[in-house]
Parts: structure tokens; sequence; C-alpha cells
């Protein structure tokens, strides 16, 4: 059963109000479509794999191939003469993967005797925050994947003599031991990029991205094939720059922006709103989830904890989760301009469409099954002091716990392209080209 319990009878005895006790579940899981859906940037984007745990450790797609275009001028044979024959051939091309897998865990706390109170003052956090961690990591590894399995990476502003901005790159699949693209590599990248203003993804940047996708790299929009997920239907003939806030925000600021914009577009009570260059939409990255680097091509962690030495609680100091300064200021920025379809990956997190009902019946809610469900346990080890270790006998404490299956499987790996930028920490005081 989904967000399902883990929790002996003495534990159910403590219960006062065994009615919010047995709808628990289902509130739990509504918790988690709202909190998913709303941390999560990556989960809609590719069409997904119907894969179980049954299925082997190894995932393996078919991709079918359209025969070569071969000549780029056609002289046939006059009718009274013998026609030329073409024969069209066409294959197949196979791509494999392995699906990955992570735990999470709340802290252990106690379980209260009131269960409203236990409820409301600690599970709806501790669900929150474990929810929003798995969508976070969920996003880390889909983004991952695709930026290291892509053959081909753009240097906004490549200071390299005679080379091109668009350029092969090493390429595979990221494992827990190494990266194809590591920091060397990133350290490198970053070296290309031009400087100041010249290194930002600005309006002409993004333009110029687009005109090499589909002029080199030969990537077509996305194209709503079958198998797309319903909320990518808008995505249909356009390509898509997932990228942080500020390369949106920027367009605003952006000379030429400015020298073109229609009359009617206020840029002064409103910021750049749409399409861009009418066939690239833009998908924000959440905040503290964009991809950057410093110039050792190390990526920072996005927060940490700050410790508030002048609040404390008796005489334990009090800590606030605050935005890294080495994240915030880091020079450089990756983001991904896609086409159709590079990939597939594992779904994460509950479906959201039967919580969209007025009312969910408990039946249909037990046969529910899905990836990352979270479960409330008593089934933890409790430190009674001086390296003393016992079972949770007394069920005093109780943890939330979710077993997370992650994969990404490439199809197409060139229609993702890795977009290496300097960042500007406020386009609006950079002067514009």
């Amino acid at each position: 059963m989904p967000v399902s319990f883990n929790v002996g009878t003495t534990l159910l005895q403590t219960v006062q109000d065994n009615g919010l006790y047995t709808r628990m579940p289902v509130w739990m899981a509504t918790q988690q479509v709202k909190y998913y859906e709303h941390y999560s940037r990556w989960k809609n984007k590719y069409p997904k794999m119907d894969w179980k745990p049954n299925m082997g450790d190894t995932l393996v797609g078919i991709v079918p191939q359209y025969s070569p275009k071969s000549r780029q001028y056609a002289t046939p044979q006059n009718l009274t003469a013998q026609g030329n024959r073409n024969v069209v051939s066409n294959y197949e091309r196979n791509n494999s993967g392995r699906p990955k897998h992570e735990y999470f865990e709340s802290f252990q706390f106690n379980w209260v005797p009131s269960f409203a109170d236990f409820r409301t003052g600690q599970i709806n956090f501790a669900n929150k925050d474990l929810t929003r961690q798995i969508a976070f990591f969920y996003d880390d590894f889909t983004r991952w994947n695709v930026v290291n399995y892509a053959p081909n990476i753009y240097i906004v502003g490549n200071n390299t003599a005679g080379e091109s901005p668009y350029i092969p790159c090493v390429a595979g699949e990221p494992t827990a031991a190494s990266s194809p693209k590591d920091a060397a590599f990133w350290a490198a990248m970053g070296a290309k990029v031009g400087p100041d203003r010249a290194g930002f993804l600005d309006f002409r940047n993004i333009c110029a991205v687009r005109d090499y996708a589909e002029t080199v790299a030969g990537i077509i929009p996305w194209g709503g094939m079958p198998g797309k997920p319903g909320e990518n239907a808008i995505q249909r003939g356009k390509f898509m720059l997932t990228a942080e806030s500020g390369v949106y925000n920027a367009l605003q600021f952006d000379t030429h922006v400015l020298n073109v914009k229609p009359l009617a577009m206020n840029l002064l009570n409103s910021g750049f709103a749409g399409v861009i260059s009418d066939n690239v939409t833009f998908l924000q990255e959440w905040q503290g989830s964009a991809l950057r680097f410093d110039v050792d091509g190390v990526f920072p962690q996005p927060e940490i904890e700050v410790e508030l030495a002048d609040i404390t609680y008796g005489t334990t100091y009090n800590y606030e989760t605050q935005p890294n300064p080495s994240y915030t200021q880091a020079p450089y920025a990756v983001a991904v301009f896609e086409g159709d379809e590079a990939g597939q990956d594992l779904p994460v997190g509950p479906p959201p469409a039967p919580f969209n009902q007025a009312s969910i019946s408990t039946s249909k809610f037990n046969k529910m099954r899905w990836n990352g469900e979270v479960i409330l346990t008593d089934d933890v080890l409790v430190n009674y002091g001086s390296g003393v270790y016992d079972s949770n006998k007394y069920a005093e404490y109780v943890q939330l716990i979710s077993h997370v299956t992650v994969g990404y499987l490439p199809k197409t790996a060139r229609n993702a392209i890795p977009v290496v930028y300097r960042r500007l920490l406020a386009p609006s005081l950079a002067a514009t080209v």
C-alpha cells in the first residue's frame, strides 16, 4: 500500500484519535502530490519507462532510425528511360542504462500521546521536507544524466581562436564513482567562456544556440510524438531552454529586445513574458537547483546550515538553512537546450490524477503503487545513551522513510545541448551589447 505504515500494536494503542490515524495514509499521499509537483521541474519532461523491480538491473531501449537523406538535388530519368531505383533501408539502434536507487530518512521523533498534535506539529513538515528532497534528487539525477550523455556542448562566447562555440565533448553514463564530464572538464569549459557580457546567455546567444541546434546538429523541435506526457503538448514545434531565472529576467534589459519589442510590451511594470524568438520556451530551474560551478569545475552545495550564535534555546544554538555564498556567487552555470525527446526516465512520485477527485475509496487507494512512496515506521534503533542501543520496544519513536528508484535511458542524446555561460548576478546593472 502506498504511503504505508509499519507500526506495531503497541504504537496503535497510544493513538487517541483512531479516525485521524486511519485516514493518515491518504492525507500523506495528498501532501506528496502537492509538494512533489511544486518542487520538481523535470518530472514531466520525458516519456516514462514501464519498468518494474523484477525486470532486472538493466534498462534497454530500441530507437528506430530514419534512413539518411543522401543528396541535395535530384536528377531523375526521362519517362522513356529506365527509372532510377531508390532502396530505403531503415535500422534500429539500442540504448541501455542502469537503474539506481537511494534511501531517504527523516530524523526520529517522539510519538506523543495526542495523535492530532503529533500529525500537525511533526508529520506535516517532515513529510513536506522529505518529499522536497526526493523531488530535488530526481531532478538532479535526470539533469546530470542528460548533461553527461550529451555528445556536444555549447560555449557562450568561446574565446578559443578558430573554435566553434558548438564543440564535441566526452559523453557517457555518470556513476557513483565518476562522471565522464568531471571537474577538470568543467574547469576547461569555463575557461573558454567569453568575458563579461560576451559570455552571458542573452537573447542573441539563445538564438545562436537554436541556430546551431537546427543547422549543425540537425535537432528537431518537440513534436508531440506518441508517448509524450500531456503536460508537454505546449511544446509541439518548439525547443526548450532550461536555466536559472536570471537568464529569463535579463531579457527585459537586453538591448536587442528593447530595440525591437512591440510598443504594447510594458517592460517597466512587468518583465519579459512569452516564448523566446517564436519557438524557444523557457523552463526556470527551482531556486537553488540551477547547475552552477566555480573556476575549478566544482559544483558547490546550494544551501548550508548556519548557526545563529546570538539566538539560543537553552544551551543549544539555533540553525537556519541559507543559500551557500559559494553557490550564489559561482561564476559559471549550465543551461540545457533541448529538442525532441533526448531520453526516457523512470517515473517517481505519486500519480496526481486520482487525488484530483473529490474523494478516493480506501480499496482503490490500497491498490495503488508508486515509486518513492513514504513510509511511517517504528522499526528503528533507539539510542538510550552511554553507548547503549536497543530496539524500539516501547514504541516511543517513529520515522519517515522512502526508497527511490531512478533511471535514465538516452534515446537521442545529441538532442540535448548543455550550454555553459558566464553568470551575471544583476543583469539590470550590466551594460548590454
